[in-house]
């Protein structure tokens, strides 16, 4: 039996979504703890985009 690579990938995927899926929860709450509009928390950013060349 042969192991793939996506096979060998499968549980980085998961741990990386799963934790995803537990920020947006806590984001979600906070949202709802301050009553403020979860699109408002989404469009967010840490830093401005920036273009280089």
């Amino acid at each position: 039996m042969s192991y793939s690579m996506s096979r060998a990938s499968l549980p980085a995927f998961k741990l990386g979504l799963s934790a995803l899926s537990s920020l947006l929860d806590k984001a979600s709450a906070f949202c709802a703890a301050g009553n403020i509009d979860d699109a408002v928390v989404l469009q967010s950013r840490l830093a401005p985009d920036t273009v280089s060349g």
